[in-house]
């Protein structure tokens, strides 16, 4: 893998700077991105679509296949599994 460039540790100094100013200052509940050379919080909440069906899904997994917090598979047949 390629070492990173004074760019991506720039950008990522910034950010995490930015997140503990944002954490210090008693925010909670969002991503820091930057615009415009600014940071900019951006509450979790905001970061979903109302009309995506599959935000809706108890049962949808995450990018490492784990089913959210509380969620069973269902298993009608009861052969176990996912």
């Amino acid at each position: 893998m390629p070492s990173p460039i004074s760019y991506d540790r720039e950008y990522t100094r910034y950010l995490g700077f930015s997140a503990v100013k944002f954490l210090v200052n008693g925010g909670s509940g969002a991503m820091i991105m930057l615009k415009d050379g600014k940071s900019i919080p951006i509450k979790f909440a905001d970061l979903i679509d109302p009309g995506n069906e599959e935000d809706k899904d108890p049962h949808r997994r995450d990018r490492f296949g784990r089913l959210p917090h509380g969620a069973a598979l269902h298993d009608p047949a009861g052969e176990g599994g996912p």
